[in-house]
C-alpha cells in the first residue's frame, strides 16, 4: 500500500500532516482560492479532491466556514458532496469586507477505498467591500450655538473604512471628530468654532465619497433704545 505525507502549502491550501502509514486523501483545489480577495458575499465554497469522495460522519469532523476574528464565528452552511467535490453553501450572504476560513478537519472526507484526509485543511478568502454611504437620515444636521448638542452622523460602511473627512477640500483636524464603529461624531470644540453652515465630505476606502450638511444656528442679542423706558430695553 502506497504511503505518502505532505507538510506545508499544497497549491492554494494549507495542509498540516503527520505520516501514519496510510494513503493520504488530499485536496486538489479550493474555490475561492487561498488568499483570494474581493470575493462575492454570495459565494459558495468548493473543495475538489480529484476522485470520488464522501463526507465522513466521524465525530468531531464537521466541515466549517468561519470568520478569522479573535473569537471566530461559524457561518451556518449546507455542506454536500457530489463526485469529487464538496460544496459549502452559506445559508445567508456573507459580510462585506471580511476574511473567512474554510476548515476541513482530519478524517472529514474519505474516498471509495476508505482513505481519509489525514490532515487538517484550511483555506482563507476575503469578501469584497460593499457600497459605503452616509445614512440618509443623518445627511442634514443642525447645530444651535445657544443650545449646543452633539452632532452624530450615522454611516453604512459595508466593510469599508473612512479615509478622509473634509470641509470643501480642506481636511478637518484630527480633534474635530471621532469615529466610533459606524458613527461619525463631531467635537464640541469644532462645532462651536463654526460661523456658518458647512458641507462635510466623507471619503471611503472604496474610493467613493458622500456629503452631509451641518446647519449652524446663531442667535445674536441686539440692544435697542426705547424712548421713555428707564435703562432702555433690550430686545432679542
Amino acid at each position: 500500500r502506497k504511503s505518502s505525507f505532505y507538510t506545508g502549502m499544497m497549491k492554494d491550501i494549507t495542509v498540516k500532516n503527520t505520516a501514519d502509514g496510510t494513503e493520504m486523501l488530499t485536496v486538489a483545489r479550493i474555490a475561492p482560492e487561498n488568499g483570494a480577495v474581493d470575493v462575492s458575499v454570495n459565494t459558495t465554497v468548493k473543495a475538489y479532491f480529484g476522485r470520488e469522495i464522501r463526507i465522513s460522519d466521524t465525530e468531531g469532523s464537521q466541515i466549517l466556514l468561519r470568520t478569522t476574528d479573535e473569537e471566530p464565528q461559524t457561518v451556518p452552511c449546507t455542506v454536500s458532496s457530489d463526485g469529487d467535490c464538496i460544496t459549502i453553501d452559506p445559508n445567508e450572504k456573507l459580510a462585506y469586507g471580511k476574511e473567512y476560513e474554510l476548515f476541513i478537519p482530519a478524517l472529514a472526507v474519505s474516498d471509495a477505498n476508505g482513505n481519509y484526509n489525514q490532515t487538517e485543511i484550511s483555506s482563507r478568502f476575503t469578501t469584497a467591500a460593499g457600497t459605503a454611504y452616509i445614512d440618509p437620515d443623518s445627511k442634514e444636521q443642525e447645530y444651535d450655538s445657544e443650545n449646543p448638542s452633539e452632532v452624530c452622523v450615522g454611516l453604512v460602511l459595508n466593510g469599508n473604512t473612512i479615509t478622509s473627512v473634509k470641509n470643501v477640500n480642506e481636511e478637518l483636524p484630527a480633534d474635530a471628530y471621532v469615529i466610533e464603529g459606524e458613527t461619525l461624531r463631531f467635537s464640541q470644540g469644532y462645532l462651536s468654532g463654526l460661523k456658518n453652515s458647512v458641507v462635510i465630505t466623507v471619503g471611503f476606502s472604496n474610493g467613493k465619497t458622500d456629503s452631509l450638511t451641518i446647519n449652524v444656528i446663531r442667535r445674536e442679542t441686539v440692544a435697542e433704545y426705547i424712548p421713555g423706558v428707564p435703562g432702555n430695553g433690550i430686545r432679542d
